[in-house]
């Protein structure tokens, strides 16, 4: 209640006029604080708050149970929406994967589903993230984080070392989110409330029809929880970051070692089954190892060559000059 108002019940109770003070009177007649009195109803009576409070106060519970189940009752309106939601768009959906059209409409999608997230977000975002997009999700992030959405976010380890990714985590730190980063590349997801990802599209990031940046929205259970276990193993091997901390990474520090020993053994001339032999691995464990690098090298997924690998060896500073 205003101080207004309450000064307005002093000067009713102690038998004096408070009627310019319509906002005031309007308060305490909604508190059933006042009445008219008997015959003059012109005037007011201050009511004993005994009384009306408790009488008050199981209105405001019973409004607050009927605003409780408004909000129950969103469950399963959310679920009837979603199936018309679903059915409209037919050509975009396939037993609980969702396919938008192009990078505009995965936004909008993605946009939708993270103003909708309500318990947690999780996103790993391997590669370089360009001040441009950081800048342009920084309102929707801190916003989703001031509404109480916890956050857990992993780079990599040579993302450190970028001012404006410092000054970002720095600040989402403040917000609450929590930032980790490791020293090899990793798969990139966002996962809202543990049931809703979004992931990458490889089948259309290539060909004649490509479409860059294309994603994949995953309402499957099943896959989801794969997901979100593979953020779990990878969180427990990352190492936490306020965005204080701007360390020196290594050359080749974005690989882990196996991966490092198969980069320069390629860019040495080496074979993948003399790889595989050297390092006690499967030739397929070398294929899906070079696979990473080359993801690490250029994450748009473009072919990169072996003179290609040689050339990024050497402008990391991984390769000796000639003498």
């Amino acid at each position: 209640m205003s101080n207004e108002a309450i000064d307005a019940y002093r000067i009713i109770a102690s038998g004096g006029d408070a009627s310019g003070r319509p906002d005031a009177l309007a308060e305490l007649r909604s508190a059933g604080l006042v009445v008219p009195m008997s015959g003059a109803p012109q005037r007011l009576l201050a009511v004993d708050p005994g009384e009306a409070l408790p009488r008050r106060r199981e209105q405001l519970h019973r409004a607050a149970r009927a605003l409780m189940d408004d909000a129950d009752a969103i469950v399963p309106l959310q679920r009837e929406l979603t199936a018309i939601f679903r059915s409209a768009r037919t050509d975009l959906w396939s037993e609980g994967i969702e396919r938008p059209a192009d990078v505009a409409d995965a936004n909008l999608r993605i946009a939708a589903i993270l103003h909708g997230a309500v318990e947690d977000l999780l996103t790993m975002q391997p590669g370089h993230r360009h001040e441009s997009t950081l800048d342009a999700s920084a309102d929707r992030d801190f916003d989703a984080l001031d509404r109480g959405i916890k956050m857990r976010t992993l780079y990599m380890d040579s993302e450190r070392k970028y001012p404006h990714i410092q000054k970002w985590v720095a600040e989402a730190t403040k917000h609450g989110a929590e930032i980790r980063t490791m020293p090899r590349t990793f798969m990139r997801a966002i996962i809202i409330d543990q049931r809703i990802a979004v992931i990458s599209d490889r089948t259309r990031t290539t060909g004649p029809a490509a479409v860059p940046g294309a994603a994949v929205i995953v309402h499957d259970v099943g896959v989801v929880g794969e997901l979100v276990a593979q953020f779990e193993r990878e969180w427990t091997q990352a190492r936490p970051w306020d965005g204080q901390e701007n360390v020196q990474v290594s050359p080749l520090g974005v690989l882990s070692q196996v991966q490092q020993d198969i980069l320069l053994g390629l860019v040495g001339g080496a074979t993948q089954k003399s790889l595989g032999q050297r390092l006690g691995i499967s030739v397929r464990q070398v294929e899906r190892a070079i696979d990473e690098i080359k993801r690490v090298i250029d994450p748009s997924g473009s072919p990169v060559s072996a003179a290609q690998m040689g050339y990024w060896c050497a402008r990391m500073g991984a390769l000796s000059s000639p003498e």
